[in-house]
């Protein structure tokens, strides 16, 4: 008897002890056969229900605005570390931009205000905002364009 003619042989065992509702016996073969049978006739599974479509529409429409906050809050996160990092480096940069100073062509000897109203302007902290707002943008455009960063 080769195993095919077996399989077939337990089948037809099980297939008469379910119908018969005797009890489990002897031949764990039979006993397998009888589980698979009774797993059969279970009922299918749960199916879709009827407004999957648009409960998945409006997930999908939550995770786009989660991700616009997302993106907000890592956007002012950058900023304000490209700040602390330009308050941590003015120590070392004013030396530099006091050098400067002398060489910027100022508004008061472009337009010949000889008293020097704009003299005063605080020329370093636009300078630093101006660096720290490019260097935002930079980080937000190689967000934008790097795939890996992308999902």
């Amino acid at each position: 008897m080769n195993n095919i003619d077996k399989e077939a042989r337990w089948q037809a065992l099980a297939e008469q002890a379910e119908r018969d509702h005797t009890a489990p016996g002897n031949d764990s073969q039979v006993d397998r056969y009888r589980l698979i049978l009774r797993a059969l006739r279970q009922p299918v599974g749960p199916q879709l229900a009827p407004d999957f479509a648009q409960a998945m529409q409006a997930e999908v429409l939550r995770q786009e605005h989660r991700s616009v906050v997302e993106d907000a809050l890592v956007t002012v996160l950058m900023t304000v570390m490209v700040l602390i990092g330009l308050y941590v480096a003015y120590p070392y940069v004013a030396p530099l931009l006091g050098q400067m100073r002398g060489s910027l062509p100022l508004a008061d000897s472009l337009f010949g205000i000889a008293d020097g109203a704009l003299a005063n302007v605080p020329w370093r902290a636009i300078i630093g905002s101006a660096a720290a707002i490019g260097g935002v943008m930079l980080i937000d455009r190689y967000a934008d364009s790097s795939p890996r960063l992308q999902a």
